[in-house]
């Protein structure tokens, strides 16, 4: 506490003079003109310290405020790059969307594109294998030109052939086709014996066909033979004609006929074992045919004796 009554002037300080307590005495001076005043004033020093403690806490609060407002700067500062990165990862995903539908449709144009290249290679494998088969079973000459393929017909066991000529493109047009033909007789067989017995050459159904006619060829180390045979049968026996026989060196074999499992069956004894044999062959077909006695149109049944069917009664030429 300062207790003095200048109120103008200068005051002077000096050091304290003595102290009571937690009060200091300063004595100070007073100059106003060229008098001075003296005298004595206290200093609480609780009062001083809590100045001194309000001071440091207003600097301290300085200090906090001034960091925070930095801490305020670097949120904002992150709070802006934090709102571009969202932007650019909302860009990016945009973009990657678009990308993946992108992606989405090339794929099914691929999936498409691969449909339609397995339907032309389909296509494309059927025309293939019909052209083989038209080259390799036909050659077919344009308005008289040159042959559009050199390959030739060969039916095996063919009765029939039909030639069919197809619109190209769907427009009408014209073909036509000159056919050759080279008949050799029928289908040429071959057969390999492996003993000196008798073996099965070739067989045929009794109910299918009635006879047969061979044209016949035989190799061996023995000799070689060609000729003609003609086998017949009624369900039970058969009968073998051998005919227009040729051969040279020695003797190749012996040709023989039988019916077995319903089967006529032509079997040759060949004189080696090694012997190859080949043939052709033509059968005439089985059209039933009477094999007993004709109905008796008196009876009704197949068969009939005449002596027991018919009652004859002498005549005396002397009566």
């Amino acid at each position: 506490m300062l207790n003095i009554n200048k109120t103008s002037g200068t005051l002077y300080f000096t050091i304290p003079q003595n102290r009571k307590n937690s009060v200091y005495y300063y004595k100070s001076s007073a100059a106003s003109g060229a008098s001075y005043y003296q005298g004595q004033f206290s200093v609480d020093f609780y009062a001083h310290q809590a100045h001194t403690l309000a001071t440091t806490a207003r600097d301290t609060a300085n200090g906090a405020y001034a960091q925070a407002n930095g801490a305020y700067a670097q949120a904002n500062g992150a709070y802006g790059q934090a709102n571009g990165a969202y932007g650019q990862a909302n860009t990016g995903i945009d973009t990657a969307n678009g990308a993946y539908a992108q992606a989405n449709g090339a794929y099914a144009q691929a999936n498409i594109a691969y449909g339609q290249a397995n339907t032309a290679r389909n296509v494309a494998n059927s025309s293939y294998a019909a052209a083989n088969s038209a080259a390799n079973t036909s050659a077919v000459s344009a308005n008289s030109g040159g042959t559009l393929s050199a390959k030739q017909m060969n039916f095996v066991n063919t009765a029939s052939i039909t030639v069919s000529v197809t619109q190209h493109g769907g427009f009408p047009g014209q073909a036509n086709i000159a056919l050759t033909a080279n008949v050799s007789g029928g289908q040429e067989y071959q057969y390999n014996t492996t003993t000196t017995t008798a073996e099965v050459v070739d067989s045929w159904s009794i109910s299918s066909y009635r006879s047969g006619k061979y044209f016949i060829q035989v190799e061996n180390f023995n000799g070689f033979l060609v000729t003609d045979i003609l086998i017949l049968h009624d369900g039970t026996n058969t009968n073998l004609v051998k005919y227009g026989t040729t051969a040279l060196e020695g003797n190749t074999g012996s040709f023989t006929s039988d019916i077995a499992g319903g089967l006529v069956r032509l079997i040759f004894t060949p004189t080696d074992a090694t012997s190859q044999l080949t043939f052709t062959r033509s059968l005439l077909t089985n059209r039933g045919g009477a094999e007993s006695l004709p109905t008796d149109l008196m009876t009704g049944s197949d068969g009939y004796d005449l002596m027991n069917t018919l009652t004859i009664t002498p005549t005396d030429l002397n009566a």
